[in-house]
């Protein structure tokens, strides 16, 4: 089997060849084009590394998107007399999206034999998280104290705690997505504008050395990818609880 650096360093030379050819034939400079090329190529190296990192940040951000909702659930449940694993089933069935599908898959386990305590912590070292190792810590010790000692408040605490700091992020999001929204605003509208007056102008006044074709191709590809790069960055930045996904 191939090594994953490997792979990628192959993808990048062939997106680093595409480009060249690309880039040749539009700007009719083979050596500027291959510069550019090795930039593309080195980018698309950077990003392949970093897409499996990228995957699982997005899976924990998943799982902490519903987890308050699940602590409070379990809480209530817990303090209405229902067993840990009846609150467990109860969560696997409601549409907590990827937290229910992973508790449906502890619940699995522990039927196949693994210990409850066990499949938790399995669970728990799946996710980069502080909060989700912070929440199945916690119902672990509710699991093995039970509800005696009035433990699922503990998890209502917790849950409350989350949807605080939630909110908090929202808040700041609220503020930089102004600034985003100026951002975006410029890189749609006002630059593209800018550009078709300076083509035309230049063409008039200056001996400008633009191409038809590269008078084309920059307005309809270069920055609609412009747009969808500040698009993507603005997503970037949005906390995972926010968005529809």
């Amino acid at each position: 089997m191939i090594p994953a650096i490997e792979k990628n360093i192959f993808y990048s030379i062939a997106v680093l060849l595409g480009v060249w050819f690309a880039s040749a034939l539009v700007f009719e400079e083979l050596f500027y084009s291959f510069v550019f090329s090795c930039f593309i190529g080195f980018l698309a190296f950077i990003a392949l590394n970093y897409y499996p990192l990228h995957l699982k940040k997005e899976k924990t951000s998943a799982f902490e998107k519903f987890l308050p909702f699940a602590l409070l659930q379990a809480s209530i449940e817990l303090n209405l007399g229902l067993g840990f694993e009846e609150v467990m089933q109860s969560i696997s069935k409601n549409n907590y999206g990827i937290l229910s599908k992973a508790f449906k898959k502890a619940l699995k386990e522990t039927r196949n034999g693994k210990a409850m305590q066990q499949a938790l912590i399995d669970l728990s070292n799946e996710f980069d998280s502080l909060v989700v190792k912070r929440a199945l810590s916690q119902l672990t010790a509710v699991y093995w104290h039970g509800n005696k000692n009035n433990e699922a408040e503990s998890l209502k605490s917790l849950g409350n705690e989350i949807l605080s700091r939630q909110k908090i992020e929202a808040k700041e999001f609220s503020n930089k997505m102004v600034m985003a929204s100026l951002l975006f605003i410029a890189v749609s509208a006002i630059i593209p504008a800018l550009f078709q007056a300076f083509v035309v102008v230049g063409s008039m006044i200056m001996d400008l050395s633009l191409s038809p074709l590269q008078a084309l191709l920059i307005p309809v590809i270069a920055f609609p990818l412009i747009d969808l790069a500040v698009l993507l960055f603005i997503k970037s930045k949005t906390p995972y609880f926010l968005r529809g996904d």
